[in-house]
């Protein structure tokens, strides 16, 4: 589903979500050039992907990453519960990345399985030993997490779930959302709420 610049991507990295997620970034592209060839100034508004994924195929991950390269709008990604394997990956590789109080990432090598002849398998084992370095250089280039330390992990198949707080720490998510502030009035019945810097009051009968 995507909406006034809003992608969600709430499912495992398939074929199908993927190119849910390529359209809509491409559709807003097209959008974000025609306004650039109207406008002297256009304002080239930032195009928000949430996620909450458990992970998925890798190559639909590197095609979601391909498009984000390719448009011209800033990508802000929303973790919205689990980031975890290719979604932590995208999530990472956000101009600007926030994550919810409540969810988490998940940092892990890349699986993979094999059958057939002795060539087959050690071409796809030399595939495999690619993606884990791509993992690791990708997620140490969008991270305070040194490189070795990365590398340690995959090398002991480590699976890394970190929290928000902790996220935050490591330099892999920008922020933690905001949330709400609210106060209940038993005499009057209302709530009193605050929420980026907004105030209202919400009246229960």
């Amino acid at each position: 589903m995507a909406e006034s610049r809003h992608i969600y991507l709430y499912d495992e990295f398939n074929s199908p979500s993927a190119k849910m997620v390529v359209e809509a970034l491409y559709t807003y592209d097209k959008e974000d050039r025609e306004k650039m060839e109207k406008l002297k100034d256009p304002e080239i508004l930032p195009i928000h992907l949430h996620i909450n994924s458990y992970g998925g195929e890798a190559a639909s991950l590197r095609a979601i990453l391909s498009a984000m390269d390719a448009v011209l709008a800033p990508i802000v990604t929303v973790v919205e519960g689990a980031a975890y394997s290719c979604g932590s990956l995208l999530s990472v590789c956000g101009d600007y990345r926030i994550i919810g109080e409540h969810a988490d990432l998940l940092i892990h090598p890349p699986f993979g399985g094999t059958r057939g002849e002795a060539s087959d398998m050690k071409a796809d084992a030399d595939h495999l030993q690619w993606l884990d370095e791509w993992c690791v250089n990708l997620y140490a280039k969008h991270s305070n997490i040194d490189k070795e330390e990365l590398q340690e992990a995959f090398a002991k198949h480590k699976q890394w779930y970190i929290p928000a707080e902790e996220a935050l720490a490591l330099g892999l998510v920008d922020a933690i959302a905001p949330t709400k502030e609210s106060e209940y009035n038993k005499k009057k019945k209302t709530f009193s709420m605050k929420l980026d810097g907004l105030s209202y009051e919400s009246t229960f009968a």
